[in-house]
């Protein structure tokens, strides 16, 4: 196999104490199910069909491999896959978080700033999609001054 972001080994077994989950057809390495994932040591390369590392909470030792659609599944704070270093990332890349971002477009920029519960937007996305600015904090503004 490849080597990925975090991985130099081929294959490497389960961390103990943890089982294989198999879906169907999804490769044996790759977590699919959020509450059954397959925990491999860090430095373990993961495959081609879930080639992304995602951090485990509480764990420096080890990781999941996953595909890029599922790192918000596996930890909405670190649900964007970085096609650069090839691990789920807060939103759109390490040291460039934007916060209020739904969607990344690439490292450093966002396609969609988040909405609420109902669907309101209270976020309004940038010309260069560098921020979400809080449209909010010009209605307080308003509020305080008036």
């Amino acid at each position: 196999g490849k080597s990925r972001a975090g991985g130099s080994l081929a294959w490497a077994p389960p961390l103990p104490g943890l089982v294989a989950v198999t879906n169907g057809s999804a490769p044996e390495h790759c977590s699919v199910d959020k509450d059954k994932p397959y925990k491999l040591p860090y430095d373990a390369a993961c495959p081609d069909e879930c080639p992304y590392s995602q951090q485990t909470y509480g764990d420096d030792c080890g990781k999941l491999c996953v595909a890029e659609q599922d790192c918000q599944v596996f930890s909405p704070v670190r649900p964007f896959g970085n096609k650069e270093s090839m691990a789920c990332e807060p939103a759109c890349g390490h040291g460039n978080v934007i916060k209020g971002c739904a969607e990344c477009e690439g490292v450093g920029k966002c396609k969609r700033c988040a909405t609420s519960v109902l669907g309101f937007s209270f976020f309004a996305l940038s010309e260069d999609k560098t921020q979400c600015v809080n449209t909010l904090t010009k209605v307080w503004l308003t509020i305080q001054i008036a």
